[in-house]
């Protein structure tokens, strides 16, 4: 005679879409919403992720080369690395400085600019440092909206869940533990998809955002070091 071995994983996984079949339209809904905020997050954070850490390379990259080499030859280094916004903010730097020292008598990597003509350097790669900023930041106020709103959106699932098992309970005059539980346990689960969506949502946008806030730091550092150059070299 054989034996059937259950595996416990088989056992909860048919219990949970059990539950979620057995939901009111409504709950239903909820979770449909809940399930695309959480695969909407993790794609997010997947792409976020490589984004800020491309980005993080090719800024180190960048700035490893950047006390020892000559201006020209910084600018082509700076046109490869595509990814780096410490790149990209040398570079428009770099070229208001030609724009602005652009009399022909001098060599490439000589400067020779006033304090007026520093200031619109300064303006001109705080403007890229922005643009930049806000390009890393990117979807990262959706993972804040997902992290906040989440658990409401599973707390109202469950309540509508409740209140129908209630109804329910009234309907039939039954009030046992054995009546109750069911349609509870089904409404719960809409709080714990909420859970579910939220707290990745939550990590993942401290992490990222703190990764951003230190690459902007350092736009401050790089361009604050980029104009005391110019007035050492002027």
């Amino acid at each position: 005679m054989e034996t059937t071995v259950l595996n416990p994983a088989t056992l909860v996984s048919g219990e949970i879409l059990h539950l979620i079949l057995g939901t009111s339209l409504v709950v239903k809904i909820v979770l449909g919403l809940l399930l695309s905020l959480s695969i909407f997050t993790w794609a997010i954070l997947f792409y976020k992720w490589s984004e800020i850490g491309r980005a993080g390379r090719a800024s180190a990259k960048f700035l490893s080369t950047f006390s020892n080499g000559g201006w020209e030859r910084l600018y082509r280094l700076a046109k490869d690395l595509m990814a780096s916004p410490l790149a990209e903010v040398y570079r428009e730097g770099y070229d208001e400085v030609q724009r602005q020292n652009s009399s022909g008598s001098r060599k490439k990597d000589e400067v020779s600019l006033d304090s007026e003509g520093r200031r619109a350097v300064e303006r001109s790669m705080e403007r890229v440092a922005s643009s930049a900023m806000n390009r890393l930041e990117r979807y990262l106020t959706f993972l804040a909206t997902t992290g906040s709103a989440a658990p409401f959106i599973g707390l109202f699932g469950t309540v509508w869940g409740i209140m129908e098992s209630f109804h329910s309970i009234g309907a039939t005059g039954a009030a046992s533990i054995a009546v109750v539980a069911p349609g509870v346990s089904e409404a719960l689960i809409a709080t714990a998809m909420g859970l579910f969506a939220a707290i990745p949502a939550v990590a993942g946008y401290n992490l990222l955002l703190r990764r951003v806030q230190i690459m902007d730091r350092e736009l401050e550092r790089f361009i604050s070091h980029f104009v005391d150059q110019l007035a050492n070299r002027s």
